[in-house]
């Protein structure tokens, strides 16, 4: 017999965050050390050179994007 076994592990999903165009990286910077000081569960923040306006932001708890990026000048 086989049974399938739930997952216990959240399911991590990818998030874009708009930003002012050639702000992407600062904002990257400033969103990466709040991270790491408030030890957030976010695994990788993104900017890709094409993808002008915006960063893509791993994680498996959607609401911590706000906490790491509130208030941040040029997120949109």
């Amino acid at each position: 017999m086989v049974r399938a076994m739930a997952s216990t592990t959240p399911k991590t999903s990818f998030y874009l965050v708009r930003t002012t165009i050639g702000q992407e990286r600062s904002v990257a910077m400033i969103a990466e050390d709040r991270v790491r000081r408030g030890n957030l569960p976010i695994k990788s923040i993104v900017v890709i050179e094409g993808m002008k306006g915006y960063i893509i932001v791993e994680t498996d708890r959607p609401d911590m994007i706000d906490k790491a990026f509130y208030g941040i000048k040029h997120v949109r």
